[in-house]
């Protein structure tokens, strides 16, 4: 019988959350080629020697890294050991490191960013660390505005396409969510799913008028199904359900599929 020590097992590597660019042919993902999880990218155009190149260069790991909306920069979090207090970063495509958030003792949450790549909004427990706020952030003047406060556990979903305001959650258990819309120039938030017993809405997309959301629910179901909210009566209304859970909903840039 042949014996295999633990020897091949710990060299084991791995390359996930792969990203598209919105401009350019290319893909950026996070590996531990390394050792250490970085960003890499595969060069998908002509001439392209299919084999990829790393764009960051830091100290710790990189725990996700996403494109800002019509440009070639990154957004990207780390945090310090594996500690999970994540800080985010923007990596510019000349490999400069511009540090964001610079509170290493909270943890921090991307929610997206404006539709011209300029502002990106993130949740964090620095003002409380029992509750999460939204916060904006300018990727110019990297000033940050508290958008939102509450005793309560809150996240930035998705920006609207028009840009005046986001989509956010507000986590009331592991199983039960509800989703708003906030006024970027107010705070005011609009929920659109207060419900009773447990409910949960997820996956969910702007339609290309910006006047729906396409989400995947189980609100008074079993299962998860596909849904339709209208943002200004918030009528839900079912378009498929079936006889086991909908999962993954995600749609296309033109934003006249589903999958």
């Amino acid at each position: 019988m042949t014996v295999i020590g633990i020897e091949p097992y710990l060299h084991i590597r791995f390359a996930n959350n792969p990203v598209y660019a919105p401009t350019g042919h290319k893909i950026s993902f996070i590996a531990d080629y390394t050792g250490l999880p970085q960003v890499w990218e595969l060069n998908l155009g002509e001439g392209s020697d299919g084999w990829p190149v790393q764009t960051s260069f830091t100290k710790e790991r990189i725990t996700f890294i996403s494109y800002l909306n019509g440009k070639s920069n990154l957004i990207i979090g780390m945090d310090d050991g594996g500690n999970e207090n994540q800080q985010l970063y923007l990596l510019k495509e000349e490999g400069k490191l511009i540090e964001l958030t610079n509170s290493p003792d909270h943890i921090h949450r991307f929610g997206g960013s404006s539709p011209d790549g300029k502002w990106i909004a993130w949740s964090s427990n620095r003002r409380n660390s029992a509750f999460f706020d939204i916060y904006l952030q300018n990727l110019e003047s990297l000033d940050i505005r508290l958008l939102n406060a509450g005793d309560g556990v809150f996240s930035a979903v998705k920006w609207s396409p028009d840009g005046t305001s986001i989509l956010i959650q507000r986590i009331n258990s592991p199983l039960d969510n509800d989703l708003g819309i906030i006024d970027l120039s107010t705070g005011s938030i609009n929920w659109l799913t207060e419900h009773t017993g447990e409910a949960s809405f997820r996956d969910a997309h702007f339609n290309k008028d910006g006047d729906h959301l396409y989400v995947l629910s189980n609100k008074d179901r079993e299962f998860y199904g596909l849904a339709l909210i209208n943002l200004k009566t918030k009528h839900l209304e079912w378009l498929e359900q079936g006889k086991w859970d909908f999962e993954d909903l995600t749609m296309n840039n033109d934003k006249n599929l589903l999958a």
